[in-house]
């Protein structure tokens, strides 16, 4: 009995204690757990608000204050936007600026944790919108001054109507969104894959897209180009005929190679491919100068007239992209002077100009009706291009496109023209370097009668000359004059050696473009000497005049060296 009492005396003090246990468990558990509130603001409405909007244009961010105030008690402060942490703050109080620099939905949160509690969370949710307005040239058209579209979510569907519209969106990473394109877009070979295995929907011609076919496309996104439809594209900006479903237009109508890359930067933005757009864009400029480093300094005189006609001879003019590409690549456009976009120049007007130089587009297949309609044309016969049989085919993808391959199709026009850059013979001459493959040089000669000579210009590698000034700028280039043909010297009363150079060399030897110098080495007297140099400062350009022309090694130096 004794025992039995004892026993549950025992299980009665445990139960008690696990009671006691339990309890101040209970209360120790409900204070951890306990939360304080606080306040919160934003900059954007300037209240407690927590879901607003933004909206932001290209190359536009924008700083968003959200703060946070606990009232009295001093918190340990983590913010995190879209749950990835990403700064923390000790205090009564925490503030976070963010800079918003693409669309999309942020979600912005921060928790306090104290010694005894926990904060609630705040948080906001803020939509960022993408808002595409004076970068479209859809304005272009009649009522559409003020048409602005905004993008809130990357697009998931895009219909293309134009082959560079797809260059472009391919190259910039986006093909995996594209589900319509017209059957003139074959490039990349990605399109024509899709296109066969039907991933890619066609949705007609360039000028002849079926409306039908885009609607079922159910696109988020169409990107347009100059001569589609103006009123197909009339129809999709215009609510009042689809009033629940917007079909946002960005349209393309680059007039020079700058609108190419403004459009290329324009897709990355609006497809979230900025960096991979960038990297293009950098790519072209790259590829563009190092054309330019063999043709700017070319005099007009120099360059060889350039014919590059369509069916019908409908060409470039002035203030279009190819006018562009022909210069870059050291030629003059003999319609440039006439008109500017694209018109058609008469045979007077071909036969006046007398191009040196004709580029026909082709079809992949070599076939062309713009050499067709130059070669059956009489009255064309005795044209310079025509009589000496420089009439060169180029597929038309790559010169009728102001797309990603533009700085490719000015290196295709460099090598129809490479070599008819043209020197004058009387009196005076100027030669470029880039005819002797050695670019950001040039050589003016002046003489009282007219002589012969052969000259060899040369770059200098300067890591193996044996002895060079102290600071180098640029290469140098050996100039030689053979002698048994080069008639009489005593007659040259000038020569000037104009040398470019690159401002960034210059920062880096941190020096001013007043303090360059061109210099000459003399082999047989082994001496360097710097001589008199005018610098064209807006030009990059530094010139020095000589009273005559020796054999030697000429540069660029800085005056202190």
């Amino acid at each position: 009995m004794r025992q039995s009492i004892k026993s549950n005396y025992s299980q009665l003090g445990r139960s008690k204690l696990f009671f006691s246990l339990f309890f101040i468990s209970f209360i120790f558990i409900s204070i951890s757990i306990a939360s304080a509130s606080c306040t919160q603001w934003n900059s954007v409405t300037g209240d407690a608000s927590k879901n607003f909007l933004i909206d932001i244009h290209i190359d536009e961010s924008k700083e968003v204050e959200f703060s946070v105030n606990s009232s009295d008690l001093s918190y340990d402060w983590s913010w995190s936007i879209n749950d990835g942490e990403i700064e923390e703050s000790k205090g009564v109080s925490s503030n976070l600026s963010y800079a918003v620099e693409e669309y999309g939905i942020y979600n912005v949160s921060v928790v306090g944790v104290g010694v005894r509690e926990t904060t609630e969370r705040a948080y906001w949710n803020v939509t960022v919108s993408l808002v595409i307005g004076e970068e479209n040239d859809l304005r272009e058209l009649e009522g559409l001054e003020a048409y602005t579209f905004k993008i809130t979510k990357r697009p998931a569907r895009i219909v293309s109507m134009a082959p560079s519209c797809t260059e472009m969106l391919f190259a910039v990473g986006a093909g995996d969104s594209v589900v319509g394109v017209t059957e003139y877009c074959d490039y990349p070979p990605e399109v024509v894959d899709k296109k066969d295995k039907g991933e890619i929907v066609v949705i007609g011609g360039y000028s002849t897209s079926n409306i039908e076919k885009i609607v079922d496309l159910e696109p988020d996104l169409i990107v347009a180009a100059h001569g589609n439809p103006s009123d197909l594209l009339y129809w999709l900006v215009d609510r009042s005929m689809h009033p629940d479903i917007e079909y946002p237009v960005y349209a393309q109508n680059p007039k020079k190679i700058d609108d190419i890359l403004a459009h290329n930067k324009v897709i990355g933005a609006i497809t979230k491919s900025n960096e991979t757009a960038s990297s293009i864009i950098d790519d072209i400029k790259d590829e563009i100068a190092a054309i330019e480093e063999k043709t700017e300094l070319l005099e007009a005189e120099q360059r060889p007239r350039v014919f590059r006609p369509c069916p019908g001879f409908l060409t470039c003019g002035n203030n279009t992209f190819l006018n562009d590409v022909i210069t870059i690549a050291g030629g003059e456009n003999i319609a440039a002077k006439y008109f500017s976009g694209w018109q058609m120049l008469g045979i007077e007007e071909i036969i006046k100009e007398d191009p040196q130089v004709i580029l026909c587009p082709s079809t992949n297949e070599g076939e062309s009706l713009a050499y067709l309609q130059i070669i059956g044309e009489e009255r064309l016969k005795d044209v310079d291009a025509v009589r000496n049989n420089r009439i060169y085919l180029i597929i038309d993808g790559l010169i009728c496109r102001p797309g990603p391959r533009v700085a490719n199709a000015a290196e295709k026009f460099l090598e129809c023209i490479y070599g008819l850059f043209n020197v004058p013979i009387i009196g005076s001459t100027e030669l470029n370097g880039a005819y002797f493959g050695v670019p950001n040089v040039t050589l003016k000669l002046s003489a009282e009668e007219n002589i012969a000579l052969r000259l060899n210009i040369t770059e200098v590698n300067v890591s193996k000359m044996e002895i060079v000034p102290e600071t180098v700028i640029g290469n140098f280039v050996r100039i030689e004059v053979n002698e048994s043909e080069s008639g009489n010297l005593d007659t040259l009363d000038k020569v000037v050696i104009k040398i470019r150079y690159d401002e960034v060399e210059l920062e880096e030897a941190d020096m001013e473009e007043t303090s360059i110098r061109i210099c000459y080495y003399n082999a047989s007297e082994e001496e360097w000497k710097t001589v008199k140099t005018n610098v064209y400062t807006e030009d990059n350009i530094a010139s020095a005049e000589f009273s005559c022309l020796n054999d030697g090694i000429y540069g660029l130096t800085l005056k202190n060296k």
